[in-house]
């Protein structure tokens, strides 16, 4: 194999995320929490060393930094690239006529890379899922370095590896529950007000929904007493999210604001320039682009509510991380085998593998199946008898959907050029929740226990969480009397013709407005939610880029 590109990085996004560095014979690329105290030890460690050397001492170097981060380094013709424990900036691998190059844009780099070959299995997976699974994208020789992994690249070989693993064990803890809620009482508090003392002096922004996790944030910060915090809701007027956050923030004595969307005004957006811009920023032939939040901020940045150096915290991921992902028929806790590995994958497709009705075939299905069992496999996790269905199935969301979709949806501030924080995601929440067990994990047992009985600022129990409300208010009586009908024919008829007809209007943020009323409706296959429709869109917007036609029907 040939020596890489000298230059190492071939594209280089910076919008104000990624900031180049020129240390002794070293250039650095950092993101996020990365130092130039970091760097001149990493320097100092693999100066005068053997490329063979570099594999521990690169792994031991970043299992000791902290936070949200990537890095690229150019040292003595090796290239070391690596991203934080959730992925939470990306960094991208292709390979064009022997030779590795390495990007920070996915789509500057295919270009750069002369990449326009379609891999069939991630077309696949993204049209199934809306997003990659595996060591994949959409198109062939082009790969984004998972979360918690490491690569060297030097003339020999490109070496990829784990350096971290979310994996949560099925040991039993010792503490007694009382022990484990006062523990994760105290780490909560203690994540929130180390994010309460870094971001000491600029405003903090929360959006708030009607659910557990933007209100544990809120709460929290308001319970250490952090100043300068608002928060915001979005959608239609009085949609049953903003309602309950509006009588949150006021509990709190929080300035709300609330920015109004209609099926009109989302339709606008979606054909707008802004759009565009962001889809060309943010697209990564992995996952489909997660925008909803994108809007909304905009509006709040241009209208002076949101300060140019706040800092955004969301409540991503806490419902993933805290166990509320976890299928009912994984709550025995056997052991994963034969048949019984046969059925969390099929679960597991059902679940993730959903975004259209009659539109995928039989041997689809069976080359998912095998993609996930290929990924199982590749991370050894069916070597190990004692793993069980959890374990496996918590491994494969949080390396696909969680870190590829779901975090993606910070791109939104780092293309609005505003500072961000996931405290949900912090390496110390990664390493208390991998060792919970798992009865404290069903139906986040655990979890929700901690939110009620500290019930910071009182908004935790007379204040219902998603209590949803059908709105708008014209829909209800058409809505009704389309449920009796369907009465007769069972509940599947039911969902079916609520999917077709309804979730269009229903939707809080109006997402559908991507298309048409009358394209979703007439459209062949029954999409699942929103996201159906936006992965489509995805894959329109994939076709101008790719010379060969992409067929998004499969």
């Amino acid at each position: 194999m040939s020596a890489p590109n000298r230059t190492g990085l071939v594209t280089f996004e910076s919008r104000n995320v990624w900031s180049k560095l020129s240390l002794f014979d070293a250039i650095f690329y950092i993101a996020g929490s990365i130092t130039k105290s970091h760097c001149k030890t990493l320097f100092e460690k693999l100066e005068n060393k053997t490329s063979t050397q570099y594999k521990k001492i690169v792994t031991d170097w970043l299992t000791s930094v902290k936070g949200h981060f990537a890095l690229i380094c150019e040292l003595n013709e090796n290239i070391v690239a690596a991203t934080d424990r959730i992925s939470s900036y990306q960094v991208f691998l292709a390979q064009s006529n022997s030779r590795w190059m390495i990007g920070t844009h996915a789509g500057q780099l295919a270009e750069a890379a002369e990449l326009d070959l379609i891999d069939d299995d991630g077309l696949l997976s993204l049209s199934m899922a809306g997003y990659v699974t595996g060591k994949r994208s959409a198109i062939k020789n082009l790969s984004a370095l998972q979360a918690g992994e490491v690569l060297i690249i030097n003339r020999e070989n490109c070496q990829r590896w784990y350096y971290h693993k979310f994996l949560p064990t099925a040991a039993c803890q010792s503490e007694k529950d009382k022990q484990q809620i006062e523990h994760l009482s105290e780490l909560t508090l203690s994540i929130l007000d180390n994010v309460k003392q870094r971001t000491k002096g600029r405003q903090i922004v929360v959006p708030l929904s009607a659910g557990l996790d933007s209100r544990l944030i809120l709460s929290g910060l308001k319970h250490l007493e952090a100043k300068d915090v608002i928060t915001f809701s979005y959608g239609q007027p009085n949609n049953f999210e903003a309602t309950t956050a509006q009588k949150i923030a006021g509990k709190l004595g929080v300035r709300w604001h609330f920015v109004p969307m209609s099926t009109a005004s989302q339709r606008t957006f979606f054909q707008s320039s802004l759009y565009r811009d962001y889809l060309e920023y943010s697209h990564d032939f992995t996952a489909t682009p997660f925008q909803q939040d994108l809007y909304p901020v905009s509006r709040l940045l241009s209208t002076g509510v949101i300060d140019k150096d706040a800092v955004i915290i969301n409540g991503n991921s806490g419902d993933f991380i805290s166990g509320g992902h976890i299928p009912e028929n994984l709550f025995n806790g056997q052991t994963i085998a034969g048949e019984m590995l046969t059925d969390l994958i099929n679960s597991f497709i059902k679940k993730h593998f959903s975004l259209w009705e009659n539109r995928f075939s039989p041997s689809d299905y069976d080359q998912i199946r095998h993609m996930l069992t290929s990924d199982l496999t590749d991370e050894g996790l069916l070597n190990n008898k004692n793993y069980q269905g959890f374990i496996l199935w918590e491994r494969l969301e949080f390396l696909n959907r969680q870190s590829k979709y779901v975090i993606s949806g910070q791109r939104i501030y780092d293309f609005l050029r505003i500072n961000w924080e996931l405290p949900l995601w912090s390496d110390e929440y990664l390493d208390f929740w991998s060792q919970v067990p798992l009865r404290l994990k069903i139906n986040q047992n655990l979890y929700r226990k901690m939110l009620r009985r500290n019930n910071w600022g009182h908004v935790w129990k007379d204040i219902p969480v998603n209590e949803k409300i059908i709105r708008p208010i014209w829909l209800q009586p058409l809505r009704f009397a389309a449920k009796v009908a369907c009465a007769p024919f069972g509940r599947n008829t039911w969902h079916q013709i609520e999917k077709r007809f309804f979730n269009y209007w229903m939707d809080p943020v109006h997402n559908y407005a991507i298309l048409p009323y009358y394209s979703a409706l007439f459209e062949k296959s029954l999409a699942r939610n929103a996201i159906s429709l936006h992965t489509d869109a995805y894959l329109d917007f994939l076709n101008a880029k790719i010379s060969s036609p992409l067929d998004k029907k499969i």
